[in-house]
């Protein structure tokens, strides 16, 4: 989807993305990193991006013990040209979830919107 040729208005649209997990250990570690980029008032400025990702092992060369979870949901809607109609309607969901004893529990997730050109 791109801007109309003949005009410099931007077709509308409203996106929520989520990222998140859970944990709830006995024993073990865990490192979570979010990165986000939003929207601009520059048209030209880069692309919105959600990353997002977790880990979780054990300590001492042993395993993690208990459970984990992560998820990326989204719900997208467009428009297309200079009109206010919604072209189109679009979510999304992925989760992913470990339990008992944690060796490596490595997820992530990556989102990116932008206009093309």
């Amino acid at each position: 989807m791109g801007i109309p040729g003949s005009t410099d208005m931007w077709p509308a649209f409203h996106n929520t993305v989520n990222a998140g997990s859970s944990f709830d250990l006995a024993k073990g570690s865990v490192l979570t990193k979010a990165q986000s980029r939003t929207v601009t008032a520059y048209p030209g400025a880069a692309p919105v991006v959600l990353n997002y990702g977790i880990r979780v092992q054990g300590l001492d060369n042993e395993p993690a013990v208990g459970s984990a979870s992560s998820f990326m949901n989204g719900h997208l809607e467009q428009g297309r040209g200079t009109t206010i109609d919604k072209a189109s309607d679009v979510g999304f969901s992925q989760q992913s979830s470990v339990s008992g004893l944690i060796y490596k529990y490595d997820q992530t997730y990556h989102y990116e919107s932008g206009l093309n050109r």
